[in-house]
Protein backbone atom coordinates (compact mmCIF):
# COMPACT_ATOMS: atom_id res chain seq x y z
CA UNK A 1 0.00 0.00 0.00
CA UNK A 2 2.89 2.36 0.85
CA UNK A 3 4.54 1.73 -2.53
CA UNK A 4 1.27 2.52 -4.33
CA UNK A 5 0.98 5.78 -2.40
CA UNK A 6 4.56 6.73 -3.35
CA UNK A 7 3.89 5.90 -7.01
CA UNK A 8 0.69 7.97 -6.90
CA UNK A 9 2.53 10.90 -5.29
CA UNK A 10 5.28 10.64 -7.93
CA UNK A 11 2.71 10.56 -10.75
CA UNK A 12 0.90 13.55 -9.27
CA UNK A 13 4.20 15.42 -9.04
CA UNK A 14 5.13 14.50 -12.62
CA UNK A 15 1.67 15.56 -13.81
CA UNK A 16 2.01 18.93 -12.04
CA UNK A 17 5.45 19.44 -13.56
CA UNK A 18 4.17 18.59 -17.04
CA UNK A 19 1.22 20.96 -16.62
CA UNK A 20 3.57 23.71 -15.46
CA UNK A 21 5.91 22.99 -18.38
CA UNK A 22 3.00 23.12 -20.81
CA UNK A 23 1.92 26.49 -19.39
CA UNK A 24 5.48 27.80 -19.70
CA UNK A 25 5.73 26.58 -23.29
CA UNK A 26 2.39 28.17 -24.15
CA UNK A 27 3.57 31.45 -22.63
CA UNK A 28 6.87 31.17 -24.51
CA UNK A 29 5.01 30.39 -27.72
CA UNK A 30 2.88 33.49 -27.30
CA UNK A 31 5.95 35.61 -26.66
CA UNK A 32 7.70 34.08 -29.65
CA UNK A 33 4.69 34.87 -31.86
CA UNK A 34 4.70 38.46 -30.60
CA UNK A 35 8.43 38.73 -31.28
CA UNK A 36 7.96 37.43 -34.81
CA UNK A 37 5.11 39.87 -35.38
CA UNK A 38 7.15 42.79 -34.02
CA UNK A 39 10.18 41.96 -36.16
CA UNK A 40 7.93 41.63 -39.23
CA UNK A 41 6.37 45.04 -38.46
CA UNK A 42 9.80 46.59 -38.00
CA UNK A 43 10.99 45.12 -41.30
CA UNK A 44 7.92 46.50 -43.09
CA UNK A 45 8.40 49.92 -41.47
CA UNK A 46 12.02 50.04 -42.66
CA UNK A 47 10.95 49.08 -46.20
CA UNK A 48 8.23 51.75 -46.23
CA UNK A 49 10.63 54.39 -44.89
CA UNK A 50 13.15 53.51 -47.57
CA UNK A 51 10.46 53.71 -50.26
CA UNK A 52 9.27 57.10 -48.95
CA UNK A 53 12.83 58.45 -48.95
CA UNK A 54 13.40 57.25 -52.51
CA UNK A 55 10.14 58.86 -53.65
CA UNK A 56 11.09 62.09 -51.88
CA UNK A 57 14.49 62.12 -53.60
CA UNK A 58 12.83 61.45 -56.95
CA UNK A 59 10.38 64.31 -56.39
CA UNK A 60 13.20 66.64 -55.40
CA UNK A 61 15.13 65.72 -58.55
CA UNK A 62 12.05 66.32 -60.69
CA UNK A 63 11.43 69.68 -59.01
CA UNK A 64 15.04 70.69 -59.57
CA UNK A 65 14.73 69.81 -63.25
CA UNK A 66 11.53 71.86 -63.57
CA UNK A 67 12.80 74.95 -61.77
CA UNK A 68 14.66 77.58 -63.80
CA UNK A 69 18.13 78.32 -62.46
CA UNK A 70 18.29 81.16 -59.95
CA UNK A 71 18.70 84.64 -61.51
CA UNK A 72 22.26 85.11 -60.28
CA UNK A 73 23.27 81.97 -62.19
CA UNK A 74 21.67 83.27 -65.38
CA UNK A 75 23.36 86.62 -64.89
CA UNK A 76 26.71 84.91 -64.32
CA UNK A 77 26.35 82.87 -67.51
CA UNK A 78 25.45 85.99 -69.56
CA UNK A 79 28.30 88.20 -68.31
CA UNK A 80 31.02 86.34 -66.44
CA UNK A 81 32.86 88.49 -63.92
CA UNK A 82 36.00 90.14 -65.17
CA UNK A 83 39.04 88.89 -63.37
CA UNK A 84 41.14 91.73 -62.04
CA UNK A 85 44.67 91.01 -60.86
CA UNK A 86 44.90 91.04 -57.11
CA UNK A 87 46.96 93.74 -55.51
CA UNK A 88 47.65 91.71 -52.39
CA UNK A 89 49.57 88.74 -53.78
CA UNK A 90 52.71 89.24 -51.74
CA UNK A 91 54.71 89.59 -54.97
CA UNK A 92 56.38 92.86 -55.96
CA UNK A 93 54.50 94.72 -58.69
CA UNK A 94 55.83 94.17 -62.20
CA UNK A 95 58.34 96.84 -63.24
CA UNK A 96 56.82 99.55 -65.43
CA UNK A 97 57.78 99.35 -69.08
Amino acid sequence: VEILRQIRTSFTFILKMLTSLRADLTLLGGRFDRLLEMSERARRAVKEKKKREEQQQLQQQQQLQLQPPPPETQQYEQNPPTITPSTNTGMPPPPPK
